[in-house]
């Protein structure tokens, strides 16, 4: 399930509500190097998201190995959000940058309210 908070920042969380909702994203081929520093930016070693390999399914229906991000804190009231298909160029152009955040709405699951 993918949702953003207040800042439009996107959290991609296990299916734990048994909705099946699906997701697009896009695929990109990296280097074992580029993937230790995914793995940084996203925080694996501190336990924020853990690197999942899943299947795929491309637009020309390939089928595909690929990694996802997954976030592993709970999310408290997970059905009561909002969750979209997919993290649109739309939605990442309201993203705001951390320096400009309010820390006072960060919340003990990492996103912000």
């Amino acid at each position: 399930l993918l949702f953003t908070d207040c800042y439009q920042v996107p959290y991609l969380v296990a299916d734990t509500l048994g909705s099946g909702k699906q997701i697009q994203g896009e695929l990109f081929e990296v280097d074992p190097g580029t993937l230790e520093k995914l793995d940084e930016l996203e925080g694996v070693a501190s336990g924020r998201y853990a690197r999942e390999e899943i299947q795929v399914t491309t637009s020309e229906g390939k089928g595909l190995t690929a990694f996802l991000y997954l976030m592993k804190n709970a999310v408290p009231d997970l059905d009561k959000r909002d969750f979209i298909p997919e993290y649109t160029k739309e939605i990442n152009q309201r993203w705001v940058p951390p320096e400009d955040r309010d820390p006072s709405r960060k919340q003990p699951w990492g996103g912000f309210e």
